[in-house]
Formats: structure tokens, C-alpha cells, sequence
């Protein structure tokens, strides 16, 4: 490991507007947010700012690990935020480590040496760096790391349990066996309550929790001790129980019953008690005639019961001597508590102390250890028979019937019990793990219990029913022992089930009809990705009072039908998603207006049966788009084998859309029923816009377009297939042939797409033939641009480059068959996002090209969305092409190929930017202009807003750009009242003109750094100054004080005071305006001729000519 480096201590500025609107409580107080903070806020653990690496951990624990542990991965590695970078180290660290990932946990914990934020925690990073350490084979820095601890924090008794696991020497311990040294530790951590020490039970023995002892005088004399009732459930626990009732056998509290029941073990369990119980009358066995899990178990156990209190014991801890008397002393003084709790720390057999997700200790208070008095447990009906959770439930009934003050936790940081921790246990399945606390069979159990708390409206109602098969409350049914191993649904409506989902009326107007009609309905939780919450209070209630069920990713259905509400949702994919049988049909609801639409007839009455797929549904109401798909009627092109139309094809179909395969669904019933209105093609043979494009009814037919084809369009003579386009530009005999591969081409047009149709300008000026491929035809206004320019347009659907997802091979040989037509000698890819093109190139051998506008190594999103770190990006990307031309030199220095690297800058059309500034001195504009994805810096511009609102009342920050999550959110808090009045969110311009026209500054506040700015440009061009981040290749552009100003990456305190400037002085903004549009004229067509010409030339070992202004005839040498 390399050696940490110093770092300055953290000193977190916060964000006012997003603190109140976090922390309500803030706001409510009136209190100054940085104050709060610094005096209150972090104390308590709160967040100063909006952090991504803590949304993603959230996503990370909260059922979207597949998607949120690349992209945090991808932050941490390339963001320059300390706060963010911090975060995310912590937060992939304890992800690797609490699934034993060790080796994967350890590129993060360098990070975790460095000062830290305190929302993070003091102790917990420590611990966790030692355990990946020690688990990483490196004990002697992990004992550094504790004993760094102690001198500067003291013996604290978690810091003791970690130097016992590093087996970390003291003065008095260094020449001690190992064994030694560890119960000199554990002893230290019990020295901080004085608590008696323990030894070795057999001193021959090794050291384990088996072999442990004890002793304590009781402080209270066994006539003045009310009677305990232990409860044991025990189910196959012959090798350890002897040690968890020795253990209890041991308590200075004398006066048990220690109730043991065996819950039917097939071993020697009932056994090895009885022959404890013969030699202490306080152990009395119960046995159960059927196995029914440990809380029935308790429950009978309960029954049974004689003492004043009752306290459970798990058949694999341990409990100190002193524990029993130290929690019943309070409850013998204070008649007003009914129950105490201790803390434990959990342990192997070899007394290597953990916990399976660090949080700031490794010591933790245990609702498992409660003690209460008997009575109000019987009153309450005892334990919710369940698998799982159920001591927390009871905790929380008790405190709903006494109130908070009735439970006392007990010895904060000490622990009087160490709980064993076998792989094997309920808390550690992979059905019942602990990480479902957060999101899945726990946290849902929970937040249903806790619902039925709420509306209970005395202590009768908080009383669990006798009947086992009654139940006061709903359970997640892989938590019951009793429910069938599949639940069956009318209906399954899977959608955002939060308080403030976007989808929430749709979905209420649905759930409402359907409960309505007396149909069985289940709702499924699919939080949105971008801003996930929990399921909301009245969906809990409607649980409980049994109108709907909550069933989980996990489950096994029966459901016929199946509607997801909210089409946005399908872009985040959760982890798991339910096995689903019986489906009959699945849509995908969209609106309020489509959820008053939906076809809500019994299935048997909507589809008769079918072998194959859905039959056509026949509504009254329009548009049949919203209905039941029309499945298609027998047609004569079909594939025999398989009844469906010859043009879709499923293993394309699945291997395209994985998420599909994931699903379980078959290929067709997801096409008909979904796919189509998603945009997904049905076979590589099939190109949806294009048929829309020539069969006008086809789009208003609410058909899938493969459906329509069939029973329309083939015999009207429509071509669905893949089009190509014959381009205005003549063939130049004898001069070289380049394929210009665009990687994108929809309906919302960026840079990459810009910078296209300016190199086809300079191709022509440079007389040269140009072939050009699109992915798809959406927007035939920009194919009609390239046709005008190009010899010859193809559309070729490819496969943006993804790590898990092979390049499309029907694309590579198409590649290759249009190389060979056309005779093309140079292939380019105008972005590192295409392989098929060049991997065609090099089968043909074919030299290649990459027009880079992109570098990896700063954009953490690009790595996300491939899913490799940088490195290996631009390893496989330069392996793939034999030259590269980059848009700058910011570029050339991060993507280069050695001896075949070429500057070749973006350009402008100064003409087409020539936009009046007119600035209104009482409203005076500053935009951002972007894609909207948080990477573009939309938090800063927030911040530039809240931080100039109050002194700069004649400025007004635009965000200018299409919808994005980002911008949802940005627009809920606006109907909240909660932006600024400084901050408008103005939508997607269809040109750069129409965005740049609507203001007088043009801002770039990028996290990423771009590699060439178009934007900036662009507005340089329109004479807008423009202020921007010292970074990328952005400053190639910017004369500092000139034409515009850069500033230190995230200094936006700096960029407000520059905005002040220009809007106490407007002329100021004309004079850098004017400047700006005269560097912009440098970046003109002549240039990327030349630029071009050059690389061609070398390329090509052609000399490249551009004609002379004076005569088509007469040409000047580029060379």
C-alpha cells in the first residue's frame, strides 16, 4: 500500500437552498444553514451539500447495485471533489466489505487515512481500513492504523476489539503468545465498565468463544432478585449451546429459569441440555412437535415462563457474567421502564471481532438482547411469529404502548454479549440478509409493522391475534412460514411507490378502478434510480387494511396481468425483478390520460386462450395504442418453426436488450406489449423510423409497427428494411473514398453530430468522396444535411460500446459489404463509442480513423456507461484504429497514438452566430447551455444562484437544456417554492442559436473535462463573453480577461463575483463579447481544411489540394 498523504482538514461549505430543503427542521427554526452545520449538523452526521457518491450508495444498498457500483466506482476514480471522493472511497470500501470482498475493498482504504468529512464518522473508517488490511494479508499496517488510533482517541473499547483482531503488542504484551495479547484486548474493551475480566475455561485449550469464563459477585443478594426467565429457542445447535447456557449458568444473577426449546433438531441437541439440566435444575427443556422457527419457539417458551422478567438468549452467544444483573438493576428501580437493552459485538468461534456493514463502531446496541417485564410482553401477545426481525418489531410495539422512555439502553460502547456469527445463520442468507434492512424483505416487514403501530388505536389493538393463521398485520410472504410458495394476482402493478413519484396519480387512478371491480391486486416498488424513496404511507395503509399486497423483487407470482406505471423507470433496471407465471399480458402505462385508457376487463373476457401470444383486444375507447396489443393474424412470411413473423427474430431481440432475457419474458410478448412503444426494434432486419417515416398510418394506428407491416404494409409495398440515400454530392474519379461513421443521429442534435457535417464541408473542400453510416434515420432533417454533403448515406443499426455486450456482427459484415462497394480506403468513427465500423475496417484492411472528442481519463459518466476503468478504454480504443485525429490538444495529450496523432479543432460558422446582445442593464442573462446530466454542473449553477440572489438583483441564471432527471428534480423543487428566483429552467433549444440568442453570458461549468468546448464557442462567436473552469481544453479557447475569464474548478464563489462585475458594469460584457467573436473567426472552415488535408495527406500518402479562392481549376498544396 503506498503511504497516505497529508491532506488539509476538511472544512465543508454548505449548500443553504438544498440544506432547508433537506432538513425541514433547519428551515422551520429559521436557522442560518452554515451555522447549523458547524455547531449542530455535523455533529449529528448531516450532509452540508447534495453528494452523488452518497445518492449512489443510497442506489448501491437500495436494489440497483448493478448500475450504481460501476458509476461509483467510475466517481471515485476520477473525481476532483474531496467531498465526493471521500464519500465514495468510504461507501465502495464497506460495499466490498461487508460481502467478504476484501481484495476489492482495498484500492479505497488509502483515502480513508486522509482527514474525512464528519458525516462519515470518526471510528468507523479506522476500523475498516485495519479489517481490509488484516484481511489483505497486511497485519503490521493494520496494527499501525490501531495504535495511530489509540494514541490519538484513547482506549476506546472498539479500537480495543480491533487491536485484539490485529494482535496489536503493548509493553506489557510483546513477547505474549497471540492468544494472550487478544484477551488482554477484549479484557481492556470490558475495563471501560468495569466489568469483570474473562479467562481461559480450560487453560490447555485454545483460545475460542467456547473457551471462555467469568466470575462476578452479585451486587444485588439473591433474596432481593426477582426471578429471570431466560428463553433459548434452539434448533440443531449441539456444538455450541453448552457454551451460550454455561455462559448463563455463570450470571452473578442467580435466580433463573433458563427455558431452552427445541425447535425439532436432528442432532444432539436435546441431549447435550438434558445432560446440563441434570446438573442444573434451573435449565428446563421444552420441546416443539413441529419445527416452527425461533420466535414460535419463544412464544412457547413464553407460556412457560415464571419470572418477573423475561430476557432471550440466543443458542450460539455468549453473555458476560454481569450482564442479566446490570440489565434488571433498572428495572427494579424505576417502575416506569419496561424493558432494557445491552450491546453487543459479533465474533467467530475464534473471537475475530466484526460486523457485517461498518458504521462508526463495531460494537452495536442488539434489540436481541432485551429484557422485559413479563407482563407487558404477554399483553402485547408476545412475538410475530416470523423468519425474521421480529425483536425489532416487538421493540418498536413496546415503545408505541409505553412510549420511547420505557426502554433504556444500557453501557453505551461496551459489550456485554458476543454474538457468534456463522455464515449460515438468518441473518446472513441471501433471502434474509441483513442488507435487506434497506431495501427488500426487512425493511418492507418493517415499514409495515410500524404502520400498523400507527393506526392502532389502543393497547388492545397492538395485541398480536392467538390464531396462527390470523394475522394482525400483513408480512412479506418469504418471511412466513405458512404462506404457499406462490402468491396469485388478478393484477401485478409495478411502479414508484414513493410519497413524490412522478408516476403517483397514474398509478392512484389505476390501483382506485381496479380495487373498484373487487380485483386481486399486488403493487411491486421499483424506486426511480435518480431520486429513490420508500414505499409511501398510504400504500402501507391500504396493505395493512388488506386492499392491496406489497410483494417483493425476489417473489415467485401468478399474475396475468401486469402494467408498469412509469415508462421512465425502465432505464434503471433494479437488481432482481419477480418470477413471474400465468402472464397473459404486460403494458406500460405513461400518464394520467393513458391510466383513464387502460383495458381494465377480466382476462378471461380481454383475451380468449392462446398457445402463442396475447389475442387481439378489441376496446371501444381510443387510442388502441393504450389498449391490449393486436398480435398479429397468420401472414405468409413467417418462420414455420415458430408461428411468429419471419422479420423478428428472438435471439436478437434478447441479446440486444439483456433486460429482457433478465426479465423472463418472452421476446414477442414483450415486443407486442411493450417494445414497440419503447422504440425497440424487433430483428437487425427491421427499421421502425423508417417505416413510420413512409407509412403515415402506421403511426396513428397504436399497432406495433411489425404488426402493422404484416398486415398492412407488405402488400402496400413498404420497405421496412435498413434504408440508404443516394447524397447531392457528384462522384470524384480518381480521388480518395472515406467512410464518416456517425455514432448518433436522433432527435436532439450535440456536438459530436455538429462537427460531423463541418468535416463533410471540409471533405468537399478538399474534394474528396464521402460515404457516410448512421445508426438510425429519427431525424430525417439532419439526414437530408448529410446527404447534401455525402456521395452516399447507409443506415447501419450498431451497438454503442458497452464491456458486457459484444460488438452486433450483422453490423460488422454490413460494414464490411459497404468498404467493399464503395471501394473506401479510410474508415473514421467519430466517436470511441463505435467498433463495428473499425473492427469492418481492419477484415478489410482498411486503414482506420478515431475523431476523438471524448477522453476517458476525465469522464467518469463515459466509464460508467462502458463499465471499464479509463486505462483499459483507451487501451482498447487506440488497439482498434490505426490513427487518431483529436478536436484538441487537451485531447491529443490524453488519447494519443504514438506517430499517428492529429489535431484537428471543432469550427463555427461565425455567419450563422451572428445574434445580437442585447442586454437589458435590469435583467441581465447568464446560461448554461448542456445535456442536463448532472456532470455539466448543475449543482454549481444552483450555487451561483443562491449565492448572488440577494446582491446582484439584475441577474438571472438560465439552464438551458432538454428533461432530464436532473432537471425533474430541479422542477419539483420550483413547484415547492424552493429555487430561486434568480434560476429558470428553460427547455432544449432546437438550435444552438435559439439557446445561445436567450442570453448575454455563456457559462461552462463542467465536472468532466471537455475536450474542446463547442458551446463556448459558439457563444464566443455570438459575442457573448464567456466564463468557464480552468480545465480541459477549455482554456485553448479563452484569452484570460480578454474574451472571457476561467476560474479554479468548482470555485464558484469566484465566477459570482465575476458575474457582479459584469452586472454592475454591462459594457464591460460587449467589449470581452467583441473580442470574443474575433478569436472565434480563427476557428473557420479554411482551418479544419488544412487541419484535415494535412492528417489526409499523411494518411492517405495522397496530396490533398484545396482549390484557390480565384479559380475552380487552380489548386494550392496543403503540405
Amino acid at each position: 500500500m503506498s503511504k497516505p498523504q497529508a491532506a488539509s482538514p476538511f472544512n465543508s461549505v454548505v449548500d443553504p437552498q438544498w440544506y432547508v430543503a433537506t432538513y425541514p427542521d433547519v428551515a422551520a427554526a429559521g436557522a442560518d444553514p452554515q451555522q447549523h452545520y458547524e455547531q449542530h449538523g455535523a455533529a449529528e452526521g448531516r450532509l452540508p451539500r447534495y453528494l452523488q457518491a452518497y445518492r449512489l450508495e443510497s442506489a448501491l444498498w437500495g436494489g440497483f447495485s448493478g448500475l450504481a457500483l460501476p458509476e461509483l466506482s467510475a466517481l471515485q476514480a476520477h473525481t476532483e471533489d474531496r467531498e465526493e471522493h471521500a464519500y465514495a472511497s468510504w461507501a465502495l470500501a464497506r460495499w466490498h466489505a461487508s460481502a467478504s470482498q476484501w481484495s476489492s475493498a482495498l484500492p479505497y482504504i488509502d483515502a480513508l487515512a486522509q482527514p474525512l468529512p464528519p458525516y462519515i464518522g470518526t471510528l468507523g473508517p479506522i476500523l475498516l481500513r485495519a479489517e481490509v488490511l488484516l484481511r489483505n494479508g497486511q497485519q503490521s499496517l493494520a496494527q499501525t492504523c490501531i495504535a495511530e488510533a489509540i494514541a490519538a482517541k484513547g482506549m476506546q473499547a472498539d479500537l480495543c476489539l480491533a487491536a485484539a483482531n490485529v494482535l496489536l503488542a503493548t509493553k506489557g504484551t510483546q513477547h505474549q503468545p497471540p492468544a494472550a495479547m487478544r484477551l488482554f484486548w477484549l479484557n481492556r474493551a470490558l475495563a471501560a465498565a468495569d466489568l469483570a475480566p474473562v479467562a481461559l475455561r480450560d487453560t490447555a485449550a485454545a483460545l475460542t468463544l467456547d473457551n471462555l469464563q467469568a466470575a462476578s459477585a452479585a451486587k444485588v443478594p439473591p433474596q432481593a432478585q426477582p426471578k429471570i426467565s431466560v428463553i433459548m429457542p434452539a434448533f440443531n445447535a449441539e456444538a455450541f449451546i453448552e457454551t451460550a447456557l454455561r455462559s448463563l449458568l455463570a450470571q452473578s444473577w442467580s435466580n433463573l429459569e433458563i427455558l431452552v426449546v427445541d425447535d425439532c433438531s436432528s442432532d444432539a441437541t436435546v441431549e447435550r441440555v438434558s445432560e446440563l439440566a441434570r446438573e442444573d435444575a434451573r435449565i428446563v427443556l421444552l420441546q416443539q412437535p413441529v419445527n416452527r422457527g425461533a420466535y414460535a419457539a419463544r412464544n412457547t417458551a413464553l407460556k412457560h415462563a415464571t419470572g418477573t422478567f423475561v430476557v432471550n438468549h440466543d443458542s450460539d452467544d455468549w453473555s458476560h457474567p454481569q450482564r442479566l444483573e446490570l440489565m434488571a438493576t433498572p428495572l427494579l428501580q424505576n417502575p416506569g421502564l419496561v424493558g432494557t437493552l445491552a450491546e453487543w459485538v459479533r465474533a467467530d468461534t475464534e473471537l475475530h471481532f466484526q460486523c457485517w456493514r461498518m458504521e462508526n463502531s463495531l460494537i452495536e446496541p442488539s434489540v436481541s438482547t432485551i429484557m422485559m417485564r413479563c407482563d407487558a410482553v404477554r399483553e402485547l401477545g408476545g412475538w410475530d411469529e416470523v423468519r425474521v426481525a421480529a425483536d425489532h418489531e416487538l421493540r418498536q410495539r413496546l415503545q408505541r404502548r409505553h412510549g420511547d422512555e420505557a426502554l433504556l439502553y444500557l453501557l453505551p460502547g461496551v459489550p456485554l454479549v458476543i454474538a457468534r456469527h456463522l455464515p449460515q445463520s438468518l441473518t446472513m442468507a441471501s433471502g434474509t440478509h441483513l442488507r435487506s434492512t434497506f431495501f427488500g424483505l426487512r425493511q418492507l416487514y418493517s415499514a409495515l409493522a410500524d404502520t400498523w403501530h400507527a393506526m392502532a388505536e389502543d393497547a388492545a389493538h397492538l395485541r398480536l391475534p392467538e390464531s396462527a393463521g390470523e394475522r394482525a398485520f400483513p408480512a412479506p410472504a418469504p418471511m412466513l412460514r405458512t404462506s404457499s410458495a406462490q402468491a396469485s394476482y388478478d393484477w401485478l402493478l409495478i411502479s414508484d411507490l414513493g410519497e413524490t413519484a412522478r408516476s403517483a396519480k397514474a398509478l392512484r387512478l389505476i390501483l382506485d378502478r381496479l380495487q373498484g371491480q373487487g380485483e386481486r391486486v399486488a403493487v411491486l416498488h421499483w424506486p426511480d434510480y435518480q431520486r429513490p424513496g420508500r414505499v409511501s404511507s398510504a400504500i402501507l395503509r391500504e396493505a395493512v387494511l388488506g386492499t392491496v399486497d406489497i410483494v417483493l423483487a425476489e417473489q415467485q407470482l401468478v399474475a396475468q396481468r401486469v402494467v408498469l406505471v412509469g415508462r421512465h423507470l425502465l432505464a434503471y433496471p433494479l437488481d432482481q425483478v419477480p418470477a413471474i407465471q400465468g402472464l397473459q399480458t404486460c403494458q406500460v402505462v405513461d400518464s394520467v390520460r393513458e391510466a383513464k385508457l387502460l383495458v381494465m376487463a377480466p382476462v378471461a373476457q380481454a383475451l380468449p386462450p392462446s398457445d402463442e401470444q396475447p389475442a387481439p383486444a378489441e376496446p371501444s375507447s381510443p387510442p388502441p395504442a393504450l389498449a391490449e396489443p393486436e398480435a398479429p393474424e397468420p401472414v405468409t412470411a413467417q418462420d414455420n418453426a415458430t408461428g411468429l413473423p419471419a422479420l423478428f427474430d428472438a435471439a436478437w431481440y434478447l441479446q440486444r436488450y439483456p433486460d429482457v432475457e433478465k426479465a423472463g419474458i418472452s421476446p414477442w410478448e414483450h415486443y407486442v406489449t411493450n417494445g414497440f412503444a419503447e422504440g425497440r426494434e424487433p430483428g437487425p432486419d427491421f427499421n421502425t423510423a423508417w417505416y413510420l417515416e413512409q407509412c403515415i398510418e402506421a403511426r396513428d394506428s397504436g399497432l406495433p409497427p411489425l404488426v402493422h407491416y404484416e398486415k398492412t404494409g407488405r402488400q402496400a409495398g413498404y420497405n421496412p428494411a435498413h434504408p440508404s440515400f443516394t447524397g447531392s454530392q457528384p462522384n470524384r474519379p480518381g480521388r480518395p473514398t472515406l467512410l464518416l461513421c456517425a455514432h448518433a443521429a436522433g432527435v436532439q442534435l450535440f456536438g459530436a453530430e455538429r462537427s460531423l457535417l463541418d468535416v463533410l464541408d471540409a471533405c468537399n473542400m478538399l474534394q474528396l468522396n464521402v460515404v457516410v453510416s448512421v445508426p438510425s434515420v429519427a431525424n430525417m432533417a439532419y439526414i437530408d444535411e448529410l446527404r447534401a454533403r455525402a456521395l452516399f448515406v447507409a443506415c447501419i443499426p450498431t451497438r454503442q460500446w458497452v464491456a458486457s455486450t459484444a460488438p452486433c456482427p450483422l453490423a460488422v459484415e454490413r460494414f464490411r459489404t459497404l468498404i467493399r462497394d464503395h471501394s473506401v480506403e479510410l474508415v473514421q468513427a467519430n466517436t470511441l463509442m463505435l467498433r463495428e465500423p473499425l473492427i469492418a475496417a481492419r477484415l478489410e484492411n482498411v486503414q482506420s480513423v478515431l475523431h476523438a472528442h471524448e477522453s476517458p481519463t476525465h469522464d467518469p459518466a463515459l466509464c460508467a456507461a462502458i463499465g471499464l476503468p479509463a486505462p483499459q478504454i483507451v487501451e482498447q480504443a487506440l488497439e482498434r484504429v490505426d490513427h487518431v485525429l483529436a478536436n484538441s490538444a487537451f485531447t491529443a495529450q490524453h488519447l494519443s497514438k504514438q506517430g499517428a496523432t492529429y489535431v484537428v479543432s471543432n469550427i463555427i460558422d461565425l455567419k450563422a452566430f451572428d445574434l445580437p446582445n442585447v442586454i437589458d442593464n435590469k435583467c441581465i442573462t447568464a446560461a448554461l447551455i448542456s445535456s442536463n446530466l448532472p456532470k455539466k454542473g448543475i449543482q454549481d449553477l444552483l450555487q451561483l444562484a443562491c449565492d448572488t440572489a440577494r446582491d446582484t438583483p439584475n441577474l438571472q441564471l438560465l439552464l438551458i437544456g432538454p428533461n432530464t432527471p436532473s432537471v425533474a428534480a430541479l422542477r419539483t423543487l420550483e413547484a415547492r417554492g424552493q429555487l430561486p428566483a434568480n434560476f429558470s429552467l428553460l427547455p432544449y433549444a432546437t438550435s444552438p442559436q435559439t439557446a445561445i440568442s436567450q442570453a448575454n453570458i455563456v457559462l461552462n461549468l463542467s465536472h468532466c473535462q471537455e475536450t474542446f468546448g463547442r458551446t463556448l464557442l459558439e457563444g464566443m462567436a455570438a459575442s457573448r463573453p464567456v466564463l468557464a473552469y480552468r480545465w480541459g481544453a477549455l482554456p485553448e479557447l479563452v484569452d484570460e480577461g480578454v474574451n472571457g475569464h476561467t476560474f479554479k474548478h468548482g470555485d464558484t464563489k469566484a465566477i459570482a463575483n465575476r458575474l457582479r462585475q459584469l452586472c454592475r458594469n454591462p459594457k464591460k460584457i460587449r467589449t470581452l463579447g467583441a473580442a470574443g467573436r474575433k478569436r472565434a473567426k480563427q476557428y473557420n472552415l479554411k482551418r479544419l481544411c488544412k487541419q484535415l488535408g494535412e492528417a489526409y495527406t499523411s494518411i492517405l500518402d495522397y496530396p490533398l489540394q484545396l482549390p484557390s479562392s480565384n479559380s475552380h481549376v487552380q489548386t494550392e498544396e496543403l503540405t
